[in-house]
């Protein structure tokens, strides 16, 4: 992989690359218009190598996944507004068309964002790779960016949710698509998920830090996207794969590496992030929010959050299963006329619940829901 020599300048944030790209006749097939040539525009790409660098992706991997003749057939397939995210062809990638005020959201908050990813390596934040533009010759510019793929797995997902920590007019629509296969919402959520104490501590410690981020930079309506792998009934969490996962941290274990960093009565303990529990001898390969171990309990959508319920949870009740998950859609701030859509909601319904609300609410709510759905494993016992 490229080592990068110095840390990203400030012309860098402004910088851009256009190029035109020529493919061969055998690649017309899959292009949308009658044209090998397309004018490719890379935003800030010395900022970007350093952020793909952190993320171990290859220059060398990440063009050919990238700019090819199917993902430009994927660009500019008929419809595809309504429909704006897909994968490369090798799932490493989810690629997202923009509109133009959503690029400039992403270029003016590049600076801050690559500091903060920088300070959390284990920030819930999905990756961004890449900002690009590509035109035709002759034809109309697509603005998309390129992230992570959050859901990439050896498993199989079975159900995966997009939160945003309210249940106003968060529904999956029944009549539409496949339910099996569609990403349902709050509403539909039925499942808390039970993690280590010391692992939860860290996980909501980093979702305060990266909610403060948002907050400060003025961004609401991001969403929580949740991939659930519910295990086999006869395979245990100790028999499973612990490869590329978050593991519990045993009493045993933290007094042998480090005492004072994960005794969870420590009172700096809920200022360490999860970076702190993966820096431990053996723990460096850890990803936060791929293939983490959890047991979830599954909940009547009618009795979310009623404590009657919650007296009757036992362990024998649980479900091993792996999550994926990660912080999306980060573009939105609160403008104009989401604050008229607030001031017009709020006449009908609770100010608080209604989604769009200003960041200091949005981020509170958030938190509050995340610490709601990921609970202390203790309560099981």
């Amino acid at each position: 992989m490229e080592q990068l020599e110095r840390e990203p300048l400030a012309s860098d944030f402004k910088a851009c690359k256009s190029n035109w790209i020529k493919f061969s006749k055998k690649e017309l097939s899959l292009l949308p218009h009658n044209t090998t040539h397309y004018q490719w525009k890379d935003y800030c790409p010395a900022v970007f190598r350093h952020i793909r660098q952190i993320g171990n992706i290859d220059f060398a991997d990440y063009m050919p996944s990238v700019c090819c003749g199917e993902t430009l057939s994927a660009v500019f397939a008929p419809g595809k507004c309504s429909s704006p995210i897909f994968l490369s062809m090798d799932d490493r990638f989810a690629l997202k068309i923009l509109k133009k005020s959503e690029m400039k959201v992403w270029l003016n908050m590049l600076p801050n964002y690559y500091k903060h990813i920088k300070k959390y390596e284990s920030s819930l934040f999905v990756k961004l790779y890449g900002l690009h533009v590509v035109r035709p010759a002759g034809g109309v510019k697509v603005y998309f960016a390129v992230m992570s793929n959050l859901l990439q797995s050896d498993l199989s997902i079975n159900k995966c949710y997009d939160l945003k920590g309210t249940p106003k007019g968060r529904t999956l629509n029944r009549g539409v698509g496949h339910e099996q296969q569609a990403i349902l919402k709050d509403q539909d959520l039925e499942f808390y998920f039970y993690l280590d104490p010391l692992v939860r501590a860290r996980l909501l410690a980093q979702i305060k830090y990266d909610c403060e981020f948002l907050e400060s930079e003025g961004i609401m309506n991001y969403s929580l996207l949740l991939g659930i792998h519910m295990q086999a009934p006869q395979t245990s969490l100790e028999e499973s794969s612990f490869e590329g996962s978050i593991i519990s941290c045993t009493t045993e274990e933290t007094q042998e590496n480090d005492e004072e960093t994960c005794d969870p009565e420590n009172t700096d303990d809920s200022e360490l992030t999860l970076a702190d529990l993966c820096s431990t001898p053996g723990r460096s390969n850890l990803q936060f929010g791929a293939k983490m171990p959890a047991r979830s309990v599954q909940i009547p959508v009618n009795e979310m959050g009623s404590m009657s319920f919650e007296r009757t949870l036992k362990a024998e009740g649980c479900q091993e299963v792996f999550l994926y998950f990660g912080i999306v859609d980060c573009v939105k701030h609160y403008s104009m006329i989401k604050r008229f859509e607030h001031a017009y909601k709020s006449i009908q319904y609770d100010s608080i619940s209604i989604p769009a609300v200003n960041p200091k609410a949005y981020s509170t709510r958030f938190q509050e829901f995340c610490s709601n759905i990921f609970r202390d494993e203790k309560e099981l016992e």
